[in-house]
């Protein structure tokens, strides 16, 4: 693997999530990354706009890990609404090691990157739920 160990994403992977970023989504909407092995960059798996949290997890695979950038539709105690923007590490357990090394040595730059500053972690689709989401953005406050 060149660089040192960690994937760059192409050039259509930056437009989109530009394009994603400035939309201001007034829905949840997720924009899917992967490594693509052969070429060892990350790529555009598929943009989900609008997306709810079932289609979200019905479109992850088992077994192979994958990059989000998510938006979603967060209403406050107070009535307030507000469209955080998150980036989710999906990694399944059962991932080969070297695939595993690749996926993470790649994240802190890709996220980096795209400037996401909320960054979660995830093993298994069922996890993500509007609870799930809920606890890890009240880390933020």
């Amino acid at each position: 693997m060149s660089g040192g160990g960690i994937c760059q994403p192409v050039e259509e992977v930056l437009a989109a999530y530009k394009k994603f970023k400035a939309a201001r989504n007034l829905s949840d909407a997720a924009l899917i990354m992967k490594i693509d092995i052969k070429t060892l960059k990350i790529i555009l798996d598929c943009e989900l706009n609008p997306v709810t949290l079932e289609e979200l997890r019905e479109s992850l695979p088992d077994a192979s890990p994958r990059y989000i950038a998510y938006v979603y539709k967060q209403v406050h105690g107070d009535g307030r609404v507000s469209y955080p923007m998150m980036f989710i590490y999906y990694a399944p357990p059962q991932l080969r090691p070297d695939i595993a090394m690749m996926y993470s040595s790649s994240l802190q730059p890709l996220y980096t990157k795209l400037a996401i500053q909320k960054v979660f972690e995830l093993q298994t689709p069922e996890e993500l739920t509007d609870e799930w989401i809920r606890d890890k953005l009240a880390i933020f406050g």
